[in-house]
């Protein structure tokens, strides 16, 4: 899929990550028109804001001061209201193992850094496209129950 012709989606991205530098690169590297991009740098304060905001993607690194990034996944995959959000991990870890684990906690997808500006915008595109047409199929079948 060529990116640049790609349909755009936009969403509120939440992006936790310690680097502000990186922080930066995610939001810059985002294919994405008027989106918000809400920043925070550390895993306690990125699970407060996911579960009081409906983010259309969740980019987190796996090395979160106070509550990391595997953590944040698996808690948000047990809540309600927040396990079907798109959420991308990132991590400087190329081993296998840390596929398995970003498995486990039911990421979307782990990137690994350094991080090539296509595949994040790829990536996010798709959870984000993903996102929309999962709630928009959630629309529609609690449109149909009204009476």
């Amino acid at each position: 899929m060529n990116v640049s012709h790609a349909p755009e989606a936009s969403a509120t991205v939440l992006v936790a990550d310690p680097d502000l530098r990186w922080s930066d690169a995610y939001v810059e590297l985002l294919p994405l028109h008027e989106t918000e991009v809400v920043r925070v740098f550390d895993g306690r304060d990125a699970l407060v804001k996911a579960l009081a905001h409906p983010f259309g993607l969740i980019i987190a690194n796996t090395h979160l001061p106070l509550i990391d990034g595997y953590a944040l996944c698996r808690i948000l995959r047990s809540d309600l209201a927040a396990e079907r959000r798109p959420i991308m991990l990132l991590t400087w870890d190329d081993r296998s193992a840390a596929r398995v684990r970003a498995a486990q906690v039911g990421a979307d997808a782990l990137l690994v850094k350094p991080i090539d500006a296509t595949i994040l915008r790829t990536e996010a595109q798709r959870l984000i496209l993903r996102s929309h047409a999962l709630r928009g199929r959630s629309n529609n079948v609690r449109s149909k129950g009204k009476v």
